[in-house]
């Protein structure tokens, strides 16, 4: 997570020395676009703050403040989950020659299915922690109703989610002011997915734009992204995922 954060503050400070050092040549030096798409890839196992080991300890502790998303760190490291993952943004882009720096947002909706019932090695510890709560009334039973029904989880049941994040980027121009514009980028974002959940991304690209006059465009493009997730867990605890995945966008702008 960190080195997207400097990453991104470097392409912010690169970004302000090239719009003021460099000038367009051509009147049309900004675009409003709007794109959509999906991917698929994997969801690797959790890792730092002990994710398996922890899981177990927050059950018996009879935690109240277990992030869902953390039950995803019960999988098996050689059978990660499948992933989809399904995007719409909003960006702007500046030309201040054949490259242009991109920003904008971008909703992603995660679907992760696991290879195997991520909760049965750790049934009995719920039950164990279930029973002896009820001493605690209501608020520790209730605690754990979320568990048990993703416990009952099938092969066939997904885990769904929706995160947004900042974008941040540059695109590279092979013909920008031509009719066929071949085209590749990075694309760096930070957001959250929910209380407690940080998202990262980092995404290469490479496209096609047709212009079609001098103000509207239509595009494609082919991507490969890693999203990296920090996922606070309750009692102070953190533990980090990585999901990747590869898809296509397709999209429309507006030059102005």
């Amino acid at each position: 997570m960190n080195k997207i954060k400097i990453l991104v503050s470097v392409f912010i400070l690169t970004g302000f020395s090239a719009i003021f050092a460099e000038e367009s040549d051509n009147k049309n030096n900004w675009a409003i676009q709007y794109s959509f798409g999906s991917g698929n890839g994997e969801a690797t196992n959790f890792s730092g703050g002990g994710g398996g080991d922890i899981f177990p300890l927050l059950l018996l502790s009879g935690s109240n403040n277990i992030n869902p998303l953390f039950l995803l760190s019960s999988l098996e490291t050689d059978s990660a989950a499948k992933t989809s993952i399904y995007t719409s943004s909003f960006h702007a882009e500046y030309y201040p020659s054949w490259f242009g720096f991109v920003f904008g947002v971008s909703s992603h909706q995660y679907d992760i299915t696991p290879a195997s019932n991520p909760l049965n090695d750790f049934l009995p510890l719920l039950l164990l922690s279930s029973s002896s709560g009820s001493s605690s009334g209501s608020s520790s039973t209730s605690s754990f109703i979320p568990l048990l029904l993703i416990s009952s989880m099938s092969e066939s049941d997904k885990l769904s989610f929706i995160g947004s994040t900042l974008d941040f980027g540059m695109n590279f121009h092979m013909n920008r002011t031509g009719t066929f514009d071949p085209y590749f980028g990075i694309l760096f974002g930070i957001g959250t997915a929910g209380t407690g959940t940080t998202i990262g991304k980092a995404e290469a690209k490479l496209g096609l734009r047709i212009n079609i006059g001098d103000s509207f465009y239509l595009f494609g493009e082919g991507y490969g992204a890693a999203h990296s997730l920090e996922i606070s867990v309750g009692n102070g605890e953190t533990v980090n995922s990585s999901i990747s995945d590869t898809g296509g966008k397709l999209g429309f702008g507006i030059r102005i």
